[in-house]
């Protein structure tokens, strides 16, 4: 049975991300979507939950949701928000605090893991804001792994990334009370690539005794991280751009 509370959360991401989308795309264009998926919306209900003075009802909350998602609109406000320098760097670390991207986001992730997730854990520092807003969806804990321990009397969990540049090899640390036995975990961060940090968080994981059922990132530059992943764990990437 859905609560009262947990309804409230697709009804808030609607309004967000109609409010958000509409300021990357004309109003008749989101009206088309919504009109394609057989959504009954006046043009005028839908200013209003744009503005927000009405929000729509629970299930049809999750339907704009989800015809807004079959649009890859999410994926073409990252795209929209990406810049790429000179030297084919990508502006990853303000994307990970750009308020539009981590609304579409939002979205996603409650569509894909919605009441599948006990814990959200990210490595500091670019992907605290992501998981810290994915944990208030699903209604999950947030662990954060970080490069020092904060305590000597604390048991912690520990794995080890290799840097190439300079080639270092960097330990992460997270209190081991921070992710429950058997806990369900998705891993979330701003960037895949090379699948070194993933690689580390997916370790901790594994020496918590639970279980990763998600990675989901806002950009994925290569296919590489794949190869880590079982086939029982769901994968989801706003944007991919293969370089």
């Amino acid at each position: 049975m859905i609560t009262r509370s947990e309804a409230a959360i697709p009804q808030i991401l609607a309004w967000r991300a109609l409010k958000t989308l509409s300021k990357h795309f004309e109003l008749g264009y989101l009206y088309e979507i919504l009109a394609e998926n057989k959504i009954r919306i006046s043009q005028p209900e839908l200013k209003r939950y744009i503005v927000g003075t009405v929000l729509p009802p629970q299930l049809k909350a999750v339907h704009i949701i989800q015809a807004l998602r079959s649009e890859n609109v999410f994926a073409q406000v990252v795209q929209n928000k990406l810049k790429i320098d000179e030297n084919g760097v990508v502006n990853v670390a303000e994307l990970a605090y750009d308020e539009d991207v981590l609304t579409v986001a939002m979205a996603e992730a409650y569509l894909s893991f919605f009441r599948s997730v006990d814990v959200v854990l990210t490595a500091a520092v670019n992907g605290i804001p992501l998981a810290s807003l994915l944990a208030w969806v699903l209604d999950a804990k947030l662990a954060v792994a970080r490069r020092e321990r904060e305590s000597q009397s604390i048991k912690y969990l520990s794995a080890q990334i290799f840097q190439t540049d300079p080639p270092s090899i960097v330990h992460i640390y997270l209190p081991a009370n921070h992710i429950p036995k058997n806990s369900r975990v998705l891993i979330a961060d701003d960037l895949l690539r090379s699948g070194r940090t993933l690689k580390a968080l997916l370790n901790i994981v594994r020496d918590a005794d639970a279980y990763t059922v998600g990675v989901f990132a806002i950009v994925s530059l290569s296919n590489a991280w794949r190869s880590l992943l079982g086939e029982e764990v769901k994968s989801r990437v706003l944007l991919n751009i293969q370089q």
